[in-house]
């Protein structure tokens, strides 16, 4: 009798390994499509950093900022300061301070598209453009 009961417990114990096995053979099965479909979603969004569009900006014989600025030599001397600094901005800043005012996204989508939370998104943009205005002498 005993050994019926070990034998229906062990049969007990190995259901429930069975079980448990296939609960986490399924939750990493849906781990990875996750994983995948954020992947291809942020390659998909993907957007790069080109620094050499700046580089042509910031040269000092430059004869469209000369032309542009020619009558306020300060606002040259402003615009060529902040150029510089926007070089110092590590790329994800970059690319979020670009697709929040150039591309006018929003901090959800920009987490969506870096696959970034939303609220790390508004802290590295504010953050950003703090460090940019302490840097340019500005307050707030």
């Amino acid at each position: 009798m005993e050994s019926a009961k070990n034998k229906n417990s062990q049969n007990q114990d190995r259901d429930i390994q069975n079980q448990f096995t296939a609960y986490l053979e399924k939750a990493l099965y849906r781990g990875r499509l996750k994983y995948l479909e954020r992947e291809n979603k942020r390659k998909k969004h993907m957007v790069t950093w080109e620094p050499e569009l700046f580089e042509n900006i910031t040269a000092p014989n430059d004869d469209f900022l000369d032309q542009i600025f020619a009558d306020d030599e300060q606002q040259l001397f402003e615009n060529l300061r902040f150029l510089s600094i926007i070089k110092t901005i590590s790329e994800r800043s970059m690319i979020i301070l670009q697709l929040h005012i150039l591309y006018e996204h929003t901090f959800h989508e920009i987490g969506e598209i870096l696959s970034l939370p939303e609220e790390n998104v508004k802290a590295n943009y504010y953050r950003t453009v703090k460090y940019i205005r302490e840097k340019m002498g500005g307050h707030r």
